[in-house]
C-alpha cells in the first residue's frame, strides 16, 4: 500500500488514515464481498 502512495501524496501524515482506510476495505471486500462507505466523522 505505501509504495504504491508513494510520491503521489504528502508524506507528512505517513499515510496513517490512508493505509488504515485501504486495509479496512480489502478486509470487507475480501469476507463480505462488498463493503458500504462511512459517514465522515
Amino acid at each position: 500500500i505505501r509504495h504504491a502512495l508513494a510520491g503521489n501524496f504528502c508524506r507528512c501524515t505517513g499515510y496513517v488514515q490512508i493505509v488504515d482506510a485501504v486495509k479496512a476495505a480489502s478486509h470487507a471486500i475480501s469476507t463480505k464481498g462488498e463493503m458500504r462507505p462511512r459517514k465522515a466523522e
